[in-house]
């Protein structure tokens, strides 16, 4: 069976995916380490079906070895910071947890022999890429 890392595990995305990828698929979900037990509700129904995985995703050591010791086909990248005032407030720190993370999941990814796919989900703001060769 093909195995799926998924990031933002316990949001509402991410429950959801979860939710119809382990019907089909290996499932392990990254959930942060400072969560309490009541941000796993969303997904308490399949518990028993997906394994969950503590960690922080700004941590690329710990992310390389999960991601390492799983050795997933697919990486589902839905865990991010989304609310928009927090980016104004504290910039750098929401700069890390979305960028630094997506960079630090595409690295681990890259030494997998058997890696298909990685899936990003984007915010809810964007702008334009400021490269034009991009």
């Amino acid at each position: 069976m093909e195995k799926v890392f998924l990031t933002g595990v316990t949001g509402f995305i991410g429950s959801e995916l979860a939710k119809k990828l382990s019907e089909e698929y290996e499932v392990y979900g990254l959930v942060r380490t400072t969560s309490n037990k009541s941000s796993l509700d969303p997904i308490k129904d399949i518990l028993n079906k997906i394994e969950i995985k503590y960690g922080n995703l700004t941590d690329f050591a710990a992310i390389k070895k999960i991601i390492k010791d799983i050795s997933p086909h697919y990486i589902i990248h839905v865990g991010a910071a989304t609310a928009v005032r927090h980016s104004f407030d504290n910039p750098l720190e929401f700069q890390e947890t979305n960028h630094g993370a997506t960079v630090n999941l595409i690295h681990a990814a890259l030494e997998l022999p058997e890696f298909k796919k990685f899936i990003f989900a984007s915010t809810s703001k964007k702008s334009q890429c400021p490269l034009k060769r991009i």
